[in-house]
């Protein structure tokens, strides 16, 4: 296990700053994902640490060891490619070995480390197949058994699932974690995949244009973004903007299109007439032909609903403006578009992301 830390890292290509001052440190035996959306730097900044290119600016170290001039040979990094990359002509064995032998294994050191490579990742017996002989999911597990069996210090992760189908996605997202916590390895994952990324990390850094927006843990990323963008990119979610009518009590009383609702402040400093921006998520929305006990209820129409198995996916106007309510299918009743609804919340439910 090791600790990776970068200290404000730049890389520009042609004019274009790809990695933006980046400063982070990833715990060691910690799984890290650098999730965002495409040309975000989350690729870039995997390819810094690993050294295939250089920086432009910045330090990179591992265990206090600086990194920025150490050869790639050197650096101790292994790594899996979202396309794998492994050699077509050669077999799994062969593959597997390649790493070793460039370390100048004994060809003793070379059978055992790949047997237990292969019981590691649930493959043995399967030494001699190439990889067109391998699914996708196998040819998956066989780049990781490369990159581990030369014992690196830190295991790079680009987007190694994305070539897999949804079923197989998510099955091999609990046996990459699992690996990993089995090893001890430091992780450092880049993905695309918000799901993904919520699902394996210990913590994520989300970047947006060459710059890290947060740093936290799943349930805190999710749960507390800290700017719009997060909180946009990270699940779906309702963004309102909508005038305050009143504070008092750490609440905020606001118009929505002639209905009103409660939002909780925390820390926020609001005044009457002010026009802020507030994130509610699907999920948080209760739904019902009645008014309930608890909470605050909004007057709504169904203009919309979508039948997805274990829930159903809404479409509602309320005060003028369209909100998503993700409703969990507890019987076999729905709302057909035209119904009246009540939306039900807490105001805790609702973030305050920014004025408009």
């Amino acid at each position: 296990m090791a600790e990776v830390r970068l200290e404000h890292l730049v890389k520009r290509f042609e004019g274009v700053t790809a990695v933006d001052d980046v400063s982070l440190t990833i715990r060691s035996g910690e799984f890290l994902s650098l999730v965002g959306p495409s040309g975000c730097g989350k690729t870039t900044t995997l390819n810094l640490i690993a050294g295939f290119i250089a920086p432009d600016a910045g330090e990179m170290f591992v265990d206090g060891e600086r990194l920025n001039d150490v050869p790639i040979y050197r650096r101790k990094m292994g790594m899996v490619f979202q396309s794998y990359a492994l050699f077509p002509h050669m077999t799994v064995f062969d593959n597997i070995a390649f790493g070793l032998r460039m370390q100048k294994a004994s060809e003793g050191t070379v059978r055992r480390e790949i047997g237990r490579a292969l019981e590691l990742v649930r493959l043995p017996g399967v030494e001699q197949r190439y990889p067109r002989q391998l699914s996708g999911g196998q040819q998956q597990r066989i780049a990781l058994a490369r990159a581990l069996v030369i014992n690196p210090r830190v295991l790079l992760l680009d987007e190694p699932l994305s070539n897999l189908d949804a079923k197989l996605r998510k099955e091999m997202r609990i046996e990459l974690r699992d690996i990993q916590k089995a090893v001890g390895i430091t992780a450092i994952f880049v993905t695309h995949d918000q799901e993904e990324a919520l699902s394996l990390s210990d913590r994520l850094a989300v970047m947006h244009r060459g710059r890290i927006e947060q740093v936290g843990t799943p349930i805190e990323i999710y749960e507390t973004p800290r700017t719009e963008f997060v909180n946009s990119f990270i699940g779906e979610t309702n963004l309102l903007t909508l005038r305050v009518l009143d504070v008092r009590r750490g609440e905020a009383e606001l118009d929505l299109g002639g209905a009103r609702m409660l939002v909780s402040l925390g820390d926020a400093a609001v005044q009457r007439g002010d026009l802020i921006k507030v994130s509610i998520r699907p999920e948080k929305i209760g739904i019902s032909a009645a008014a309930g006990a608890a909470g605050l209820w909004l007057e709504a129409t169904v203009e919309h609903a979508v039948f997805v198995g274990n829930m159903t996916y809404y479409r509602v106007k309320v005060g003028g403006q369209l909100m998503a309510v993700l409703s969990q299918n507890l019987d076999a009743h729905t709302f057909p578009p035209g119904a009246p609804v009540r939306l039900g919340f807490q105001s805790d439910a609702c973030r305050l992301v920014g004025r408009a």
